[in-house]
């Protein structure tokens, strides 16, 4: 069951900072060392990822507002991914606080907890680093029409997912490039619904006996 983060409210605020500016900080140290604009421009996605990856988990799931707010001056051409990553760091931290430490004490407490409760929050909680995931699988096609390695990743870690979606496809005879598409594109998503779902099962059963043995206690 979800609870108060066991980690201190200030020692919190300094991995949630240094998660967002450790990327932006590395770029900083390449272009003092005088890495190629090429090299420099390439890792300047991958500390990207990382800091994100690393401020969605400490703030998971309030914190996936601030990063999909960290992907609208990508898009708009106005910062670099690191840039961006480091421009949501407020939010981040306002979130993750106002989840770990406000909200989740107060509604989520563990003698309070009922078990339909428990469901919800290891459903959004699951779900929640599983969107980031697929949010970067999303944005990282181009028009080149081939899969990088995180990609081909991503599709097999939801193969059981994808599959009979791809064999439905056959069985109905709807095999178009549009119908290709939604498998490619969606496909994961739906695996990270079911996923998720599988999850929040687990949980609810687990919450549910111990309610029931405490019961009978």
């Amino acid at each position: 069951m979800i609870r108060k983060l066991a980690l201190g409210r200030r020692t919190y605020i300094v991995l949630c900072i240094l998660a967002c500016a450790t990327p932006m900080a590395l770029v900083l140290t390449q272009i003092a060392l005088g890495a190629p604009p090429t090299e420099s421009a390439h890792n300047d996605m991958m500390f990207a990822l990382i800091g994100t990856v690393a401020a969605s988990l400490l703030t998971y799931p309030a914190g996936l507002a601030a990063t999909i707010l960290s992907w609208v001056p990508i898009y708009l051409g106005l910062l670099t991914p690191t840039e961006s990553v480091l421009f949501a760091a407020p939010f981040y931290l306002a979130a993750g606080y106002l989840q770990w430490y406000v909200l989740m004490p107060r509604y989520f407490s563990v003698r309070g907890a009922a078990p339909g409760r428990t469901f919800a929050a290891a459903f959004l909680a699951a779900l929640a680093p599983q969107l980031v995931v697929w949010a970067l699988y999303f944005l990282s096609f181009d028009d080149s029409g081939g899969e990088t390695t995180f990609q081909e990743s991503v599709l097999w870690f939801y193969w059981p997912v994808v599959f009979p979606i791809e064999q439905l496809q056959f069985a109905t005879g709807w095999r178009t490039w549009v119908s290709f598409g939604l498998q490619l594109f969606f496909g994961p998503l739906v695996g990270a619904l079911v996923y998720s779902a599988l999850v929040a099962y687990a949980a609810y059963v687990v919450r549910r006996r111990r309610l029931r043995d405490r019961s009978r206690s």
